[in-house]
């Protein structure tokens, strides 16, 4: 398909899927009610020196087209990536109509389109027996370089979902590995900072946003490991803030898994609370320079070091050589 200079049909997606700034002032950003009971209605806003468009071109028609009727101009849609290929696959797996948002398509010849945003929808609908037709917003756009101006324009203005949005979300919506990690930071006494004030844009005390960090470290070394760690952050940082970051997390976890029954949780809470975990990191980012360890590793380091401080060489994780 590289090299291709005219659409091609998304039988050949098919075959290959088959196959295998500035930062912005909160001024500028549409706020919407924290109201967790249900939903809310986004606040007022109060924009200086707005200037609507005046020329909103020409409203789209919707429309249910017969999905053999698509085609992709490959001049300016991308190319289909492992991850894409992925995606699409999984797309067919899981396909709900109530997930399909319409495609943006455009007329090119006769009763054939050209998608301009929705290849990856298009592709796996190809790919599906059941599905025929697909939503579409059909706009009027005859040249391949007004085209290539809406996609850029599409995929340019998208805001993209975080990591702890995708997590509020899944947890809404009940997804087994979002509760888990919520009830494992529950049992551990720490909280999930959805926000973190625009004024200090420090963590709370015992608050943390790793929310995929400690996922991983579940999937890694189970729960106990991961409540004891997290465990003796809060106990060792119960009033200080901005602490409980992924790195820090993950060497303290890694720690407790390693060590597992040598480890005294009260020492490690000593050895923690004897240090702030910035200065932590910023030790395992020296460290990593002058001896070649990975950060997690430094941390590590740093933190088997406090802990062994002035105990007998018995009770040490990291003996003195004689």
């Amino acid at each position: 398909m590289d090299g291709m200079n005219a659409p091609w049909s998304l039988t050949d997606v098919a075959d290959l899927v088959s196959t295998g700034g500035e930062s912005r002032t909160a001024r500028d950003v549409a706020t919407v009610e924290t109201i967790d009971t249900g939903p809310s209605h986004i606040t007022e806003l109060a924009f200086r020196d707005l200037e609507p468009s005046r020329d909103l071109g020409t409203m789209p028609v919707f429309a249910w087209l017969p999905k053999e009727a698509l085609r992709i101009d490959p001049r300016y849609q991308r190319n289909l990536s492992d991850k894409s290929k992925t995606q699409i696959r999984r797309m067919v797996e899981r396909w709900r109509w109530d997930k399909c948002q319409p495609l943006t398509v455009t007329e090119i010849d006769g009763e054939l389109f050209a998608v301009v945003d929705g290849q990856h929808r298009a592709a796996a609908a190809l790919l599906h027996p059941k599905v025929e037709e697909l939503p579409c917003w059909i706009i009027t756009t005859t040249e391949v370089k007004e085209q290539a101006k809406v996609f850029v324009a599409v995929n340019a203005e998208r805001t993209p979902m975080t990591t702890l949005q995708l997590f509020r979300g899944k947890l809404i919506a009940g997804d087994p590995d979002a509760v888990q990690v919520l009830n494992v930071c529950t049992r551990s006494g720490i909280e999930i900072a959805y926000h973190i004030s625009n004024t200090t844009k420090r963590l709370p005390p015992r608050h943390t946003q790793s929310v995929a960090t400690i996922r991983k470290l579940i999937a890694k070394h189970g729960e106990r490991p991961v409540v004891r760690g997290l465990s003796s952050l809060a106990s060792a940082y119960r009033e200080v803030p901005d602490q409980l970051r992924g790195p820090v997390i993950e060497a303290v976890v890694t720690l407790v898994a390693t060590y597992r029954d040598r480890l005294d949780e009260a020492r490690l809470e000593k050895a923690l609370a004897g240090t702030d975990c910035t200065v932590l990191c910023e030790q395992a980012s020296k460290m990593r320079k002058l001896v070649g360890l990975s950060v997690q590793d430094a941390l590590i380091a740093s933190l088997v070091k406090a802990y062994d401080k002035g105990l007998p060489d018995a009770k040490r994780l990291n003996p003195q050589v004689a």
